[in-house]
């Protein structure tokens, strides 16, 4: 019995690591491969169950998931969503986080299963180490596609591998492992850090059973400088020879201004609030005292809905011959769709972009929570929340040409999304403008961190600047080395910076995810392979 609860302990010691890695990002990095360290002993041992090993790993996830999204009690109260009592607010808001929680924590659950099997079936430690950061790479693609199955909508969701809520790719976005993401994107990553904790794991269990504690302390260091000294290396080689700095330094460029606004977390506004949203927009454009070439504009800035009437701003920007990427929502079938709009002085709105992946609970709510709400008497609760927020989903047209180059915008949850971006990659797109609204978890900081996190991996992934414009949050210009080029902080501003158009195709925009795909191939081969061994 004391036995099984020092592997629970452990179990949540692993999914507690993890989880400060995202609470403290200053040691996430070392956190993205330590956590691991405590999850594999938990279920080491020939008298573990199948059974024990999905709990220990399933609770594991349970604490990882509670901590690292904690950034969704921002969200409360409710009363953005037409919700006004408080406990029926905490009350839908209690179902909706436990669903999110056990949901991610079940691919976490298979992969204690899958860490059991190879600890029976792969006698050798390399065999060990290659499967299991294998079998990681798998859960976590798994994973992905969790938040899309949980709260599907017909007309509102997607189901497919977009939802990287917590991946712990993440904790290394700010360091020279970010570079790995030009080769595999996301999940290379993963299968490295996975590969290095494996591979600590086995080192500590050889000088542990054998009293060297030592040494044991000693591997560690060891281990996470050397996988850290070798990011080094592709940091520079990424820089030398896989996307040259020569090639961003030599590439066109263009002034972007990236708008700033702060504004509450609703989608429709009262006509008062829609003429406080222009005229903050009218006074931020006329104050860049300098020439640019587009402005960027956040989600819902609705700018361009009702006409620019100021006739400084119309002059300025007819002049200078500016470009605008703004926001707004058009009606098809009676159905509300956020799209980007893209409009000059001379020709008005001339292309637009549709959002694709939306976010549930914020943009709709789900099938399976609208009609539980009925059923429990709520149906005008709901009423209210569709008629104040409730959007559909758009088909995406992935880039949009304009005679200053071929840009995208990736509207706010889809920049979680390595599928959507990649694919406007690949039809491209040589800039990104990621336009967001963060109001609605009131710019909460753990979650802007972990935005930004996506955004830096999009960058290096493509090989693309990416031009941020939010609302109650971070404007940033982020390079396509992943660096934060410059930024400006939650409120109201303009930040104006030099885009370099680029259209040289990365490694992971030709081949995709394929870490996953070896992963699956792999992990076949070597339990195939192991198995022919042990009978022999």
């Amino acid at each position: 019995m004391m036995w099984s609860v020092k592997n629970m302990v452990l179990a949540g010691l692993g999914g507690l690591f993890f989880a400060c890695g995202f609470l403290l990002p200053t040691i996430g990095p070392i956190m993205g491969i330590l956590g691991f360290i405590p999850i594999f002993f938990s279920v080491r041992g020939a008298q573990v169950t199948y059974a024990q090993a999905f709990g220990r790993l399933f609770f594991s996830g349970l604490i990882f998931f509670g901590l690292s999204l904690n950034w969704l009690f921002a969200i409360l109260p409710l009363d953005w969503a037409g919700i006004q009592s408080g406990i029926v607010g905490t009350a839908i808001f209690a179902c909706i986080w436990t669903c999110i929680i056990l949901g991610f924590a079940l691919p976490w659950g298979v992969f204690g299963l899958g860490i059991r099997y190879l600890h029976e079936r792969l006698h050798r430690p390399t065999s060990f180490v290659l499967g299991v950061a294998a079998l990681w790479v798998m859960s976590e693609y798994l994973r992905s596609f969790v938040f899309g199955l949980l709260w599907v909508a017909p007309g509102q969701s997607i189901i497919g591998p977009d939802w990287t809520f917590s991946n712990i790719a993440f904790l290394f976005a700010h360091t020279p492992v970010v570079a790995f993401a030009r080769l595999g994107g996301m999940y290379f990553i993963d299968l490295l850090a996975a590969l290095a904790g494996a591979f600590l794991y086995v080192l500590l269990v050889r000088f542990w059973e054998r009293g060297k504690f030592f040494w044991a302390g000693v591997s560690v260091v060891v281990v996470l400088g050397g996988f850290f000294l070798v990011a080094l290396g592709m940091q520079w080689f990424d820089g030398a020879y896989v996307y040259p700095s020569t090639r961003v330094a030599n590439a066109p460029q263009i002034k972007v201004a990236a708008v700033n606004m702060n504004f509450s977390k609703r989608f429709y506004f009262l006509p008062e609030e829609q003429q406080q949203k222009y005229n903050v927009i009218v006074r931020l454009l006329k104050s860049v005292p300098e020439k640019i070439d587009i402005a960027v504009l956040p989600e819902i800035a609705e700018f361009t809905n009702f006409g620019i009437r100021d006739p400084v701003l119309l002059e300025k920007m007819r002049s200078q011959d500016v470009l605008l990427v703004d926001h707004g929502y058009i009606a098809r079938s009676g159905q509300p769709i956020p799209e980007t709009i893209y409009w000059r002085s001379g020709s008005g709105v001339f292309a637009s972009q549709t959002k694709e992946l939306l976010m549930p609970g914020g943009e709709y709510l789900p099938w399976v929570l609208v009609e539980g709400l009925r059923l429990m008497g709520q149906g005008l609760m709901v009423d209210a929340y569709q008629g104040t927020r409730t959007v559909y989903r758009g088909e995406k047209v992935p880039v949009v040409r304009d005679r200053l180059g071929t840009f995208s915008s990736i509207l706010c949850s889809e920049m979680m999304s390595p599928r959507i971006v990649r694919r406007s990659a690949n039809a491209g797109a040589q800039v990104f403008f990621a336009q967001t609204s963060d109001a609605i978890f009131q710019g909460d900081a753990y979650y802007l961190n972990q935005m930004l996190a996506m955004a830096r991996l999009r960058a290096v992934e493509t090989g693309r600047f990416i031009v941020r414009s939010s609302n109650a949050g971070i404007a940033a210009f982020i390079d396509p080395y992943g660096r934060i080029v410059s930024s400006l902080p939650k409120g109201e501003g303009v930040l104006v910076g030099d885009v370099a158009l680029l259209s040289y195709e990365t490694p992971y925009t030709r081949l995709g995810d394929w870490p996953v795909w070896i992963s699956v191939g792999g992990l076949l081969l070597f339990i195939l392979y192991e198995r022919r061994i042990w009978r022999w």
